[in-house]
């Protein structure tokens, strides 16, 4: 409690090494060995999440629930930036696109970056009095950081592997008061020894909020996972984007800001910029073995035949995936590529043997076989 979990990969991306107010919290749960167990960490996770949720929102808590390894390095699976001409029509966007995800039943772990924090409770040095007593604005600093913070004076060895500090700090019921500079003295060449608390003006509270920019723009994000049937972010797409009666964009960060834009990040982001590159690096790679093919057996037709099966590899890639469960993912877009490339070396082999019988004189249908 008030100090994150240790740093990770995952943490760095997601920013919990941040996690230092006394009101964050990092809980950390290791299951046993998974051949120990029956049910796989993904199910365990799945039958934790109701639990979860009713103790979060009995609390007004905000949890989020991450699996390790975490798999694409984002904030979140489905994320969400508005963009948006002013604050206020921003504010209104992200508002909406925050109810079209809450209404969406597979989306959990929502979140969205315009919460207010805890509000802040300032004391204003107040120049002029301070003037009259002789004082200046790093006493009246110096003392709301003495009462404040803890001090660290030395560390000691003993039974623990690494040092242990020793903080000293003022009585919790003088920090928590209604007046904490009450009786808090300085020294003063023109008085002697002045009060703080009379250099200071009356305390106001201010609200606290944390305001985020992506490439020097203002922008709202609103963030969730994917829990069901259906977990990869192409269906969260599919079922979210239709919703949001706004402009929409993946691919970059839009320039022109004059009238509210939605911009697809988080996973979906990821997966879009590897389907969209392996796609197009795979079709300019086509027309090469193409070129290539053509220049070997000088003919238009053979290198036609021989990438005629790359298409067919889908027949054992798709059932497959059905069959195990599992989502098209770039991986899987990988594993078409490297599967193709292995079929046009076999289909360039065979044909070139076909050829090489034929040369010899045997027939077109004996040599086939």
């Amino acid at each position: 409690a008030g100090e994150p979990a240790p740093f990770s990969f995952s943490g760095m991306v997601k920013h919990t090494f941040l996690r230092r107010a006394d009101y964050l919290s990092d809980l950390q749960i290791v299951l046993s060995d998974k051949h120990e167990r029956k049910m796989s960490s993904h199910m365990v996770i799945e039958s934790l999440r109701p639990a979860i949720k009713k103790f979060a929102g009995e609390r007004n808590a905000t949890v989020k629930i991450l699996e390790i390894p975490p798999g694409p390095p984002v904030m979140a699976t489905m994320l969400a930036e508005v963009y948006g001409p002013d604050r206020a029509t921003r504010q209104r966007v992200a508002s909406e696109v925050y109810e079209v995800f809450k209404a969406e039943s597979s989306v959990v772990d929502l979140d969205y970056t315009w919460r207010l924090g805890r509000p802040r409770k300032v004391y204003a040095y107040d120049q002029q009095k301070g003037a009259l007593l002789g004082a200046n604005a790093s006493q009246a600093f110096g003392v709301g950081q003495l009462i404040f913070s803890e001090s660290s004076l030395l560390s000691r060895g003993g039974v623990s592997a690494e040092d242990v500090s020793v903080d000293l700090s003022i009585d919790q019921r003088v920090r928590s008061s209604s007046s904490p500079f009450a009786g808090q003295t300085a020294s003063s060449m023109e008085s002697g020894s002045l009060n703080i608390e009379q250099t200071l003006q009356q305390p106001v509270f201010k609200e606290n909020e944390t305001l985020y920019r992506k490439n020097l723009k203002p922008v709202s994000y609103v963030m969730s996972e994917l829990s069901g049937a259906e977990e990869a972010p192409v269906y969260g797409i599919l079922k979210l984007a239709p919703k949001i009666h706004y402009p929409q964009q993946t691919a970059d960060v839009p320039w022109d800001t004059t009238h509210p834009i939605v911009k697809w990040d988080g996973e979906w982001f990821i997966t879009y910029e590897v389907f969209r590159d392996l796609g197009g690096a795979f079709a300019v790679v086509m027309v090469l073995i193409y070129i290539l093919v053509l220049g070997w057996f000088r003919s238009f037709a053979v290198p036609l035949i021989i990438m005629a099966p790359i298409p067919i590899s889908l027949i054992g890639i798709l059932p497959g995936h059905f069959l195990t469960g599992a989502y098209f993912t770039a991986t899987s877009m990988i594993g078409f590529i490297a599967g193709a490339g292995i079929i046009v070396r076999n289909s360039i082999i065979l044909v070139d043997f076909i050829e090489h019988q034929i040369s010899n004189g045997m027939a077109l249908k004996e040599a086939v076989v």
